[in-house]
């Protein structure tokens, strides 16, 4: 991310760390699993977004194989094997 966008990613976790330092009583999730709130960090924003993307594609599985079989392969086989 550019420079501008690395502030603004940057300011938004430091209010929503802010705002978990002042609450008083945390969501049952918390007391269930038995956590406590971590701070907000600019590779959580990242991993929401993109898990975002993924699970709001109907060929997410697909998405996620390509992937996988180009960390393996060449583009240009894996493109052959899994046309858009």
């Amino acid at each position: 991310m550019d420079e501008a966008e690395r502030v603004y990613v940057e300011n938004f976790c430091a209010g929503i760390n802010t705002a978990a330092s002042k609450v008083v009583i945390y969501p049952a999730e918390f007391y269930i699993t038995m956590t406590s709130f971590e701070d907000y960090t600019p590779l959580d924003v990242w991993s929401t977004n993109c898990l975002l993307a993924m699970f709001l594609t109907k060929d997410w599985h697909q998405e996620f194989l390509r992937e996988r079989l180009t960390a393996i392969y060449d583009r240009e086989l894996v493109d052959k094997l899994l046309p858009f």
